[in-house]
């Protein structure tokens, strides 16, 4: 069953990798081999596999996971799912409800390797940034420093920092609230304490980036030494996180003393409630699911024909997508293409059916940066409007600017997909329209390409919560593009215009000629043969 979940499980790991703020979970598995190993002597193992009737229905429900991860072709989230539900079906069949009872909070543990549906794990980042900022910004008007603040990013007179650089350590949250509930585990604490040392923890993460937020800010602005970058910022980094685990374990100290918990606490009340609920609660679960069962040789048979219908099958069907996959081919690539073409000033045409073009800028930033490793931005100007043009890279998958956007102060009017036909070529872009409360607008144009100077196609827009998960389950449930037949790295080339009013029609088409031929004149689609 391991092996046949493999696929899911490779794909699984190598997308976590990618991301800084999972990049930690290899220690969820370690611990919960340490838990494991912690909890193994008291286990009471049975002579021989137990196949219940809670077996049996654990098992349909695995398999049934697997049957539609493999079906969706690339759901690896759901197939992560469905080795999790193998696995815990496992653990009743050759231990019992003792094994059961001892492996339940290490399974629990486990469960953090899952991440969050329908970009819920972005979202939570952003939501806390902003707190971030703001909670910051109210730290630095006290100390009468002058700011302004939009979004995630806080402007001075001298620099603006966004906080997704000045302090990506919200990305600790997930590590530690990791390494909090491994202590709530290996501690054996009940479902409250878990939920409580949660909380502290989320708060912690939360208190500490203000602290860090507020640190680099204030240390540019009064006494001009860089927080933002190099070993400092880095150092920084490590003592925010130091303070978030020292914090935590201090308050975990603290509920402790407050509400120990311990088993002659409420003796009276616990024991009557045992004996009126729990007990026949228990006495009914075991009748129907557990006492029913099949052991010995008879057991193993069972479980070994279920598994041989249910998932070879499927694990087979698994297989040869995957070996059909690795051979197909999306066409003859040009010679000429290849990652996101060197760019240059020239490279987008002077003057564009009454737009001019005006500055230009090259930016280089650090591997693995959220808003990637260069931008090349043209400044054009025209119709009394001053379009930004830029070619952004590289990212894993298609990058969604509605969250970059939002997170700098933006609300999201609306989002639309468009395609222009190039050739025999199909060309996808996305169309965003923002607003802020204060009345300006803006409208952006973006599409993706990946590696070969192919289109990577976007997902459906304005979506709903539900249309989310179904499009993030049908791309493979880690990824947000309606395909994943792109081969990455991926670069992407945005239009931005910003407007004091609604922008109009006329002044809509104006912007699109310009983006579709800035998009030509980057991609160089003569020579590519798009």
């Amino acid at each position: 069953m391991a092996l046949l979940h493999s696929r899911f499980l490779w794909e699984w790991g190598s997308w976590m990798w990618q991301r800084d703020h999972y990049q930690f979970y290899p220690l969820i598995v370690l611990g919960f081999v340490g838990l494991i190993w912690q909890r193994m002597p008291e286990v009471r193992w049975p002579a021989s596999p137990l196949f219940s009737v809670r077996v049996a229905i654990y098992l349909f429900a695995s398999a049934s996971l697997f049957f539609v991860a493999a079906w969706l072709r690339n759901g690896h989230w759901l197939g992560l799912i469905a080795f999790l539900a193998s696995l815990w079906t496992s653990v009743w069949f050759f231990g019992g409800k003792s094994a059961a009872d001892q492996f339940r909070g290490p399974m629990l543990f486990l469960i953090l390797l899952v991440p969050l549906p329908v970009e819920l794990d972005t979202r939570c980042i952003i939501e806390l940034q902003k707190v971030a900022t703001w909670l910051a910004s109210g730290v630095l008007d006290l100390r009468s420093v002058r700011h302004t603040v939009s979004g995630v990013a806080i402007r001075t007179s001298e620099k603006t920092f966004m906080v997704e650089e000045a302090c990506s350590g919200i990305h600790s949250l997930f590590s530690a609230l990791s390494a909090m509930m491994f202590l709530g585990i290996f501690c054996r604490y009940n479902a409250i304490r878990l939920l409580l040392t949660a909380v502290q923890t989320i708060f912690w993460v939360l208190v500490a980036n203000v602290f860090r937020v507020f640190l680099i800010v204030y240390a540019d602005a009064r006494w001009n030494i860089p927080l933002d970058a190099g070993w400092r910022h880095d150092a920084l980094g490590f003592l925010t996180y130091a303070i978030v685990l020292i914090f935590a374990l201090s308050t975990d100290q603290l509920q402790r003393f407050l509400f120990p918990f311990t088993k002659g606490a409420m003796v009276e009340v616990q024991e009557d409630f045992i004996k009126r609920i729990v007990q026949p609660w228990n006495r009914f679960i075991a009748r129907t699911f557990d006492d029913r069962r099949l052991s010995g040789r008879r057991a193993v048979t069972a479980m070994v024909v279920t598994v041989l219908l249910t998932y070879l099958p499927v694990g087979g069907l698994v297989a040869a997508q995957h070996f059909m996959a690795s051979r197909e081919s999306v066409g003859e690539v040009p010679a000429s293409a290849g990652a996101m073409p060197e760019m240059s000033e020239n490279r987008l045409p002077a003057a564009v059916e009454g737009w001019s073009r005006g500055a230009f800028e090259s930016i280089n930033r650090e591997a693995g940066d959220i808003l990637g490793m260069s931008s090349s931005v043209w400044q054009y100007s025209g119709y009394g409007m001053n379009p930004v043009v830029s070619a952004d890279g590289y990212y894993s998958e298609w990058h969604d600017l509605a969250y970059c956007y939002t997170a700098i102060g933006w609300e999201l009017q609306d989002a639309v997909n468009g395609k222009v036909m190039v050739g025999e070529l199909e060309i996808p872009h996305t169309r965003l329209r923002l607003y802020k409360n204060s009345g300006e607008s803006a409208v952006v144009y973006f599409s993706c390409f990946d590696s070969r100077k192919l289109p990577v196609t976007p997902p459906e827009a304005s979506r709903s919560f539900m249309r989310m998960l179904k499009d993030r389950l049908v791309s493979g449930g880690l990824s947000t593009a309606a395909k994943s037949d792109f081969d990455p790295p991926v670069f992407q080339i945005q239009l931005l215009c910003e407007s004091r009013g609604e922008l109009l029609p006329h002044e809509l088409n104006s912007l699109e000629t310009l983006f579709y031929t800035a998009r030509s004149r980057v991609l160089n689609e003569d020579d590519a043969g798009l």
